[in-house]
């Protein structure tokens, strides 16, 4: 790699790479990182538990390095980005519609037409969210898990329940807002209305109070708030 070093970006979708690749880009420019991304909710992988999810983040690194003829020492840094789907909530919140086709969000309660189905996945993404949210390193390698609450389109849009059409399209809106402005990014991803906390762990312990999970909320200034690579 010629001295270059790779950040592993792990995010849930396409969309999210579109909306926030150019200001992943801009933050790591003048390191000589190489950006690459992996997609995925591996928090909600079937079989993927507070026991193994460290090993599958760990697999699945491994075989991009060797997919892409990376050495290992080329990784300087994973960096998860996570959706938390109301996952902290109280199961009563969890409100039945057997005329409601997909999962339903609001700031107060999640719509579904199987509450039994939403509280196991709850309880599965908020227990491996929960032991990423602990960890600090994956095969050896530094790593951070941040997170979008609901998720990255309530944060970055204030919009939920997006079909895959509106994602991509707000995406590069909000991709063509802040392209080249990085300071105004941060701004907006330190304002009051999207962050809380005043520290890492702090951020982390907000998620489980109340309906938090389902705010509109984002642990991520955290990171663009940093001065260098760790």
């Amino acid at each position: 790699m010629a001295n270059r070093k790779v950040v592993f970006i792990i995010m849930e979708g396409p969309a999210d790479e579109t909306a926030l690749g150019f200001q992943f880009d801009y933050f790591f420019k003048n390191d000589n990182v190489l950006i690459d991304v992996i997609h995925g909710d591996i928090t909600t992988r079937n079989n993927v538990n507070i026991g193994n999810i460290i090993k599958t983040i760990n697999e699945e690194i491994l075989c991009v390095i060797k997919n892409k003829h990376y050495k290992k020492s080329d990784i300087c840094r994973i960096i998860h980005l996570m959706d938390t789907d109301g996952a902290f909530i109280n199961d009563n919140n969890i409100v039945l519609d057997e005329g409601c086709d997909k999962t339903f969000y609001s700031i107060d309660h999640i719509l579904t037409n199987d509450v039994e189905k939403i509280k196991k996945r709850n309880d599965q993404k908020k227990h491996n969210m929960l032991r990423l949210f602990n960890n600090n390193k994956i095969g050896g390698i530094p790593y951070k898990a941040f997170y979008m609450s609901a998720n990255l389109d309530h944060v970055l849009y204030n919009k939920n329940n997006l079909t895959d059409e509106e994602k991509e399209k707000e995406a590069y809106k909000f991709a063509k807002k802040y392209k080249d402005n990085l300071a105004d990014f941060i701004c907006f991803i330190n304002s009051d209305k999207i962050y809380s906390g005043e520290n890492y762990i702090d951020s982390v312990n907000y998620l489980s109070n109340d309906l938090n999970s389902l705010h509109r909320h984002s642990n991520l200034a955290l990171l663009f708030n940093e001065k260098q690579i760790d």
